[in-house]
């Protein structure tokens, strides 16, 4: 999903320098935006292994109290100064009269359809059980984490590999 949430900051950045456009996406507009930093799955992966309690088990590694779709979105356009970019319920009517655009994103963002407009909250109180133990912090999507999501999204596909540099390492 990242690079597809990058190609979609990304058109923000763009639409951002563009006069009065306007961009509705069907979606969840309450329900959590469930990303975490990779760095943190990674930390998460490695505690877990090295739990006796780890073996063998289903763990679902989520930001607890993740933002709202709703939240997100205008999280990155604050950023980025989008205006006119907002979430349609799409457990309503369909998009009235979809505008070029609109359609484009709407055929982008097909394959994440099922996710973008269901509501699903993850339950990881197993999984916290076991990584408080080992001392590693919850995920968390602090700003500097959102920022350094943005920059790296706006960097380019380059930045895909690097890791996050502005307070995105997970700490143990």
């Amino acid at each position: 999903m990242s690079s597809l949430l990058f190609a979609f900051i990304r058109l923000l950045g763009a639409l951002a320098r563009l006069p009065e456009v306007r961009l509705r996406v069907e979606a969840a507009p309450g329900a959590p935006f469930n990303i975490v930093p990779v760095e943190w799955v990674a930390a998460a992966i490695e505690a877990l292994a090295a739990c006796p309690g780890g073996a063998g088990g289903t763990f679902h590694l989520v930001v607890r109290d993740a933002p709202t779709q709703a939240e997100l979105l205008a999280t990155i356009a604050e950023r980025l100064g989008a205006r006119g970019v907002s979430l349609v319920d799409a457990r309503g009517a369909p998009l009235a009269d979809p505008s070029p655009l609109e359609r484009a994103v709407a055929g982008r963002l097909e394959g994440y359809r099922p996710y973008l407009t269901q509501h699903v909250r993850f339950d990881d109180t197993g999984t916290r059980r076991l990584l408080d133990a080992t001392g590693l912090a919850p995920a968390a999507l602090s700003a500097a984490v959102l920022d350094a999501l943005i920059d790296r999204a706006l960097a380019g596909e380059e930045a895909l590999a690097a890791p996050l540099t502005r307070g995105g390492t997970p700490g143990r």
